[in-house]
């Protein structure tokens, strides 16, 4: 009985869907924000820009996480004519991915829409919160730092494969975050925008599949491993913040400058070496990175972009050699304990075992100290390391946290050592919270770091 071959096909980039093959698969995703912000743009009802508003001055503070980041813009608008009302408007970024689809002798064509929403964003003006509506920009951009589109094909004959997806267009469009504000003659006001943004990056699967290289983007890095018939590649982390687009060429007058400008990029990484920061006519201390400008006619090459990866460091093991029992809650970013006596339990994936030395945790960001008050603050860990996954001769190390040290290095959004002694070899790793400062309340840790 001649054989019947079922192939089952799902294909959504930037939702998480993927495309599978009983016998071979390739998986590519794409995760978050291709664009993480921009210069904010000021129109008038016609939807220009009015000649008699300008920017005085911008402050950028970024405060950068591995997955994520934080970022808080400071502007001061002058009016220099007669009373007006203004639009002041914060781009943000959609793709739009159409791909020609054929399986077998059968052809679609299918439209992917990825939306670079910001999460938590809120404006103020002069201190008092503000109200916004999203805006169509009627613009597209074609300038982006790397390739997002591919061409995948699956057969013995890649002349005539069995299955073929090729991107036919890749577009990306602006939109706005707009407020409006009343100005009066010869007026001042100060502008503030905060908002969180997920990096962008992407990940491939191949299974029994020797084609997951050819979809990686020449652009960025990747990180692989394998397992068993399975390689997956995922690339490194993308913060992209362009001062000059497209979009903001339309609201810039060709004579008009920025008067000051400052950006503050705070990396709170486990090592600076994890990142590539451009542009670099950067002044830094320590995880403090600058950039001063004055009468700024921002160009491409004062756009800020931030690669971040384990791959330009090799102090740490990378995160996706492990498997744990918490997934990393993709909303806020953390892992998330129910209380003290709940563990983390992470499994290293590799065949033989590793050597680690240190142990860190990076706690949960909190943007203002006022929140620190709510927290259920951890003050003993336990950290215990085996061979074997039911733990038995494991070895346990204890470390003892004061509430007030605790809280001090989470103000300053630095990592807390709770392991540091001699290299030990394992496979398993397990922390656990022995004491806290509050009973059964969750307890939230932003990352862990295993440091060889």
């Amino acid at each position: 009985m001649r054989k019947k071959l079922f192939i089952v096909i799902f294909i959504i980039c930037f939702t998480g869907l993927f495309f599978v093959f009983p016998e071979e698969e390739i998986n590519k995703k794409y995760f978050n924000n291709l664009l993480d912000g921009g210069i904010p743009v000021i129109f008038d009802q016609n939807f220009s820009r009015p000649n008699d508003v300008d920017f005085d001055s911008i402050y950028i503070n970024i405060t950068l996480f591995r997955d994520y980041s934080a970022v808080d813009i400071n502007c001061k608008i002058k009016n220099n004519g007669n009373n007006k009302k203004i639009f002041f408007a914060y781009p943000r970024l959609d793709a739009k991915i159409v791909k020609i689809i054929t399986n077998l002798d059968k052809k679609e064509k299918k439209e992917i829409l990825n939306e670079g929403n910001y999460q938590n964003y809120s404006v103020r003006v002069n201190g008092t919160l503000a109200k916004y509506f999203f805006k169509d920009a009627n613009l597209s951009e074609l300038m982006y730092p790397f390739k997002v589109g591919d061409l995948v094909q699956i057969g013995n004959d890649l002349s005539k494969p069995r299955y073929e997806e090729i991107v036919d267009s890749f577009n990306l469009y602006y939109s706005w975050y707009v407020s409006e504000i009343d100005l009066q003659k010869e007026e001042s006001k100060a502008i503030k925008i905060s908002y969180i943004t997920q990096h962008y990056y992407n990940a491939i699967l191949s299974k029994n599949n020797d084609n997951g290289e050819k979809l990686e983007d020449p652009a960025l890095k990747y990180f692989s491993f394998s397992d068993n018939s399975s390689r997956y590649y995922e690339s490194e982390k993308i913060f992209f913040f362009p001062l000059s687009s497209s979009y903001s060429s339309n609201f810039i007058n060709e004579n008009t400058s920025i008067n000051k400008m400052i950006i503050k990029l705070s990396a709170n990484v486990i090592d600076q070496d994890f990142l590539r920061v451009n542009p670099i006519n950067y002044k830094n201390r320590r995880k403090i990175y600058y950039w001063r400008y004055s009468n700024l006619k921002p160009h491409p090459v004062n756009d800020i972009l931030v690669k971040i990866s384990s791959i330009y460091s090799n102090k740490s093991y990378n995160k996706l050699l492990f498997s744990v029992n918490k997934k990393l809650d993709s909303t806020n970013f953390n892992y998330a304990l129910s209380g003290y006596n709940d563990e983390l339990f992470f499994k290293y994936n590799g065949k033989e075992p590793i050597s680690i030395k240190s142990v860190r945790i990076l706690p949960e960001y909190l943007k203002y100290k006022s929140d620190l008050k709510k927290q259920n603050i951890p003050l003993e860990f336990e950290v215990s390391f085996s061979d074997y996954e039911n733990f038995s001769n494991s070895k346990k190390f204890i470390k003892k946290y004061s509430k007030k040290k605790y809280l001090r290095e989470m103000t300053r959004k630095s990592y807390l050592e709770i392991y540091d002694g001699k290299e030990i070899n394992c496979k398993y790793v397990k922390i656990k919270v022995l004491k806290s400062s509050r009973v059964n309340e969750k307890i939230i840790i932003n990352d862990v770091e295993f440091l060889k």
